[in-house]
C-alpha cells in the first residue's frame, strides 16, 4: 500500500526522550519507513487515536519541521488515517468514508491570491462537491488569500497544499467535509506551563496513585485530568527512570488530558440527539434525502435553513430558546447532492447548536 510511496524519511533529533511531540515524531518515523509492516502501521495509529485530535495536530507539526509545504505525501497520508481512526471511534463511518472519497478523486489547482471561497469553487468542479468553510471561522478567513500549484494528485493532497500555509485543515461530520484552522480542530501543540501551585498538586497527585485506598487512587486520577495540558510536562517528567508497567501508566494519563482538553468540536457527545418517538425517527431517516444549495454571498442561518427546506420539502425550525446571534449569524454554503441532515448539522454543530429530529420536522436546538 503506502510502501512503494515512501522515500526515505529524515527527522530531526529528539529534543527530550518522553516529550508528546518527541513520541509522535517517532510514530511518524516509524510509520512511513518501508520497513514497517501494516499490522504495526495499524497499531501506531490506533495509538495516536488514543490521544484524540490533538494527535493530528502533533503529526502535522512534524511534518512543518520536516520538508517545505507540510511534510512529505506520506505523513499527509498518515494524518488522515488517524483522522479516519477517530471518525470511526465516534461511530461516524459516514465521515470517515469521506475522507477517504478525497483519495479515490485526482484534481489539479493552480491559483495565486484567491479568496478560499474561490479556491474551494475550483476543487468543487472537480469532485469537492460538499466541502464546507466551518461556520464559526468563516469570517475570519474572508481576508486570507490562498495561492496553491497541484499539476494533479489526489483531492486530499491537493488541499493540503492548498490550506497549509494558513494554518488550515479538514475533517468531516457525516458526508461533509468541514474546513477549519488547525487549532480550532486539533487544539494546541504548545507546550503549557502550569506554574508552581499546579505543578504541587499535580505531584503530589501522582504520588497517590498507588495509595491503598481505592478513593484516594480515583481522586488522584481525577486531579491530574482535570488539570489540563499543563500537567503534561509534569508527567512526563516522572516517566524518567519509571518502571515499564508505571510508564504506560503515566502515558495513558497523557492520552486521557490531550483526548478531554482537546475535544473534537464537530462531534461533542450533546450533538447527538437521539429522536424520541419512532415517528421521529422516520423523519430523520427521510431527512438523508440529498440537497443541491448554494449561498455565494453570506446570508443569515434562518434564511439557508428555510431555504433548505423548501428545496427539500421537510420542514427546519429553530427553537427560540436558540440564541439570535446563531439564527442571525451570517454564512456562506455550496454543496452538491449532500444529505439534508447532514448539511444541518455540519452547520450548526459548530457554532454550538445540534439537529434534533421530531415527528414532522427538524428543530434546530441549544446544545445542553
Amino acid at each position: 500500500m503506502i510502501a512503494s510511496l515512501l522515500p526515505a524519511l529524515t527527522l530531526s533529533a529528539f529534543l527530550f526522550q518522553d516529550g508528546v511531540q518527541e513520541r509522535v515524531r517517532s510514530d511518524v518515523a516509524n510509520y512511513t519507513s518501508p520497513r514497517t509492516s501494516a499490522d504495526d502501521r495499524s497499531r501506531i495509529v490506533d495509538r495516536l487515536v488514543a490521544m484524540g485530535p490533538a494527535a493530528v495536530g502533533y503529526i502535522q507539526r512534524v511534518g512543518d519541521s520536516s520538508a517545505p509545504e507540510g511534510g512529505f505525501q506520506p505523513i499527509r497520508f498518515f494524518a488522515n488515517e488517524v483522522k479516519i481512526g477517530l471518525l470511526r471511534r465516534v461511530g461516524d463511518e459516514r465521515g470517515a468514508q469521506a475522507i477517504r472519497k478525497l483519495r479515490t478523486m485526482n484534481a489539479s489547482i493552480q491559483i495565486s491570491d484567491l479568496s478560499l471561497e474561490s479556491a474551494l469553487d475550483k476543487l468543487r468542479r472537480q469532485g469537492l462537491s460538499t466541502g464546507l468553510v466551518n461556520p464559526v471561522e468563516q469570517e475570519s478567513f474572508s481576508a486570507l488569500r490562498f495561492s496553491a500549484r497541484s499539476p494533479g494528485e489526489d483531492l486530499g493532497y491537493v488541499l493540503d497544499r492548498l490550506l497549509w500555509r494558513q494554518g488550515l485543515d479538514y475533517y468531516a461530520r457525516g458526508s461533509i467535509i468541514v474546513i477549519a484552522s488547525r487549532s480550532w480542530l486539533w487544539g494546541s501543540t504548545s507546550p503549557v506551563n502550569g506554574g508552581p501551585e499546579l505543578q504541587s498538586r499535580v505531584e503530589k497527585s501522582i504520588g497517590q496513585l498507588d495509595a491503598d485506598l481505592v478513593d484516594r487512587r480515583t481522586e488522584a486520577e481525577q486531579t491530574i485530568v482535570d488539570a489540563g495540558t499543563g500537567a503534561i510536562p509534569i508527567l512526563e517528567k516522572a516517566l524518567t527512570g519509571a518502571a515499564p508497567a508505571r510508564r504506560q501508566r503515566l502515558l495513558a494519563f497523557v492520552n486521557r488530558i490531550l483526548d478531554r482538553h482537546a475535544p473534537d468540536r464537530l462531534h461533542p457527545a450533546d450533538a447527538d440527539l437521539v429522536p424520541a418517538s419512532e415517528d421521529a425517527r422516520d423523519f430523520a431517516r427521510a431527512a438523508r434525502e440529498t440537497i443541491s444549495i448554494s449561498f455565494i454571498r453570506p446570508a443569515a442561518l434562518s434564511e439557508i435553513a428555510a431555504r433548505i427546506a423548501e428545496f427539500g420539502e421537510i420542514p427546519v425550525a429553530f427553537d427560540p430558546a436558540l440564541a439570535a446571534a446563531i439564527r442571525d449569524r451570517r454564512l456562506t454554503l455550496a454543496v452538491d447532492r449532500a444529505p439534508i441532515f447532514e448539511v444541518l448539522e455540519a452547520l450548526v454543530v459548530p457554532l454550538g447548536a445540534a439537529v434534533q429530529a421530531e415527528a414532522g420536522r427538524l428543530l434546530i436546538v441549544p446544545r445542553r
